[in-house]
């Protein structure tokens, strides 16, 4: 499926639509990460468990294992559900409005009119610039916050969201 999807650049019902790029990467790197600590310090308890072997009773081991099995599960399952959120993301832009979905277990549509988007932002961290992405932030008047955020999507995209944005559709071709 291409990321970027434009079905007709001249007609008032060109639609732009695609989902983010590499977010499942940067999600699964950090839990990655989670993973290897929470393991790595619950084998350090059980380490330590056993040089102190004349002095701990055996259940302490049990329970040192138990630990380990179950914070390795527990975060297993917090990046399969990070996975699984962050390739939720899609937005699409039509004549009339822009609509970021996001969302696993509970959806959220957030719709932002064309004629609200006061200024776009392009920005992107250290690690959004290893893996060539940027977020794009949509900020409508008398608000300090975006009123929607598309992250993780390629710069391309985000410059051709932002001009598609800031063309009027309802404007008579020149």
């Amino acid at each position: 499926m291409a990321n970027l999807v434009q079905t007709s650049a001249t007609s008032p019902d060109s639609v732009l639509r695609g989902r983010p790029e590499r977010i499942y990467v940067i999600v699964l790197l950090a839990g990655t990460a989670m993973l290897a600590f929470s393991i790595l310090f619950c084998l350090g308890l059980l380490a330590a468990s056993f040089y102190y072997d004349g002095q701990a009773a055996a259940w302490i081991d049990i329970f040192m294992i138990v630990l380990a099995s179950a914070g390795a599960i527990t975060v297993m399952i917090c990046i399969w559900y990070d996975i699984v959120f962050a390739r939720s993301w899609q937005f699409r832009l039509d004549a009339s409005e822009l609509t970021v979905h996001y969302g696993f277990l509970w959806d959220t549509d957030r719709a932002i009119p064309r004629s609200r988007v006061h200024y776009t932002d392009i920005a992107s961290t250290p690690l959004h610039r290893y893996f060539g992405v940027v977020n794009l932030a949509l900020f409508t008047p008398g608000s300090p916050r975006p009123a929607a955020v598309v992250p993780c999507i390629t710069p391309e995209m985000a410059a051709t969201l932002r001009t598609a944005l800031d063309t009027d559709p309802a404007a008579p071709a020149r």
